[in-house]
């Protein structure tokens, strides 16, 4: 008796497409064709596409299964040991996505985000600060994560590009140094007097975010924001003081080259705040040898 495709696909447990993608691959041979032209197999195809099956239940991949169909026992069981292997090192990944996985569903935070920047996103978000706000704090500490780690500090870089981890290439991993400054930072600047004094900065960058960059609310805005990180020197000088460099991932120039881009990418109110305020800074951190010796 001869079957159809259709019913040696019954038979075999396999679909009409994986039969004829075998005669593809050349894992089954064309079978004889009846006076209408019509494929008609028997028991020897049946046999070929249940070996097949067979395979591929184990685990073989369709481009090894050609080479093992006919293989002495010895290469077979070669190898049954190679992809044993290699099945008990994909089960380990597994196990260990699960276990981050499991981590990550009890945390009351986004997991996508560092602890720190993931509370003070939730804090914005309750003191209603619009969605362009919070993501735009979300990027620029995201940014700077990915892409800067201290010179200085434990587990600092000492100028070479073998020194840390490797997965921490590209921001995949946020280094535990830089973690901490931004829990410092976070917990001091905007955990400060109930976070009052934050969220009327954030609540005013977000009202001028259509001015012109020379309009008179921006002017006291820029008063105000100095006034506050005048008040957190000390924080800021240690923040300032771990030398940031580049991550190993990337070279200085690429560092400054994507941040000027994330810059251009602001309102022009927003970016004349951020380059203000970043000058400030750096005025403070060139008076602070003659504040120390006076």
């Amino acid at each position: 008796m001869m079957f159809t495709i259709g019913r040696l696909s019954e038979i075999a447990g396999v679909s009409v497409r994986t039969i004829r993608h075998y005669h593809q691959i050349g894992l089954l041979a064309e079978p004889a064709r009846d006076g209408h032209g019509h494929r008609r197999y028997g028991s020897a195809e049946l046999i070929m596409v249940l070996r097949v099956r067979r395979l591929v239940e184990i685990g073989f991949a369709l481009r090894e299964i050609a080479d093992l169909l006919d293989a002495p026992p010895e290469v077979l069981r070669g190898s049954l040991d190679e992809l044993d292997a290699e099945l008990a090192s994909r089960q380990e990944h597994l196990a260990a996505r699960r276990a981050a996985l499991a981590r990550f569903r009890e945390l009351d935070h986004d997991p996508r985000l560092p602890e720190s920047v993931a509370r003070a996103q939730a804090m914005m978000r309750d003191w209603g600060m619009p969605p362009a706000v919070v993501e735009a704090e979300r990027d620029a500490v995201l940014l700077a994560t990915a892409m800067l780690r201290p010179a200085t500090g434990p587990g600092a870089l000492a100028g070479s590009d073998t020194t840390g981890d490797p997965s921490e290439a590209a921001g995949s991993v946020e280094p535990p140094q830089v973690r901490a400054l931004f829990d410092d930072v976070y917990t001091s600047l905007i955990g400060v007097d109930g976070g009052r004094l934050s969220r009327r900065l954030y609540q005013e960058m977000d009202a001028v975010r259509d001015l012109p960059a020379d309009h008179p609310r921006v002017d006291a805005l820029l008063e105000t924001s100095i006034e506050f990180l005048t008040t957190h020197t000390a924080l800021l000088r240690r923040l300032r003081a771990e030398h940031w460099q580049a991550s190993v991932a990337f070279s200085e120039a690429t560092v400054t080259t994507l941040f000027e881009d994330f810059l251009r990418s602001m309102p022009p109110a927003h970016l004349r705040l951020v380059r203000t305020l970043g000058r400030f800074l750096d005025e403070q951190d060139a008076a602070e040898p003659d504040a120390d010796s006076t």
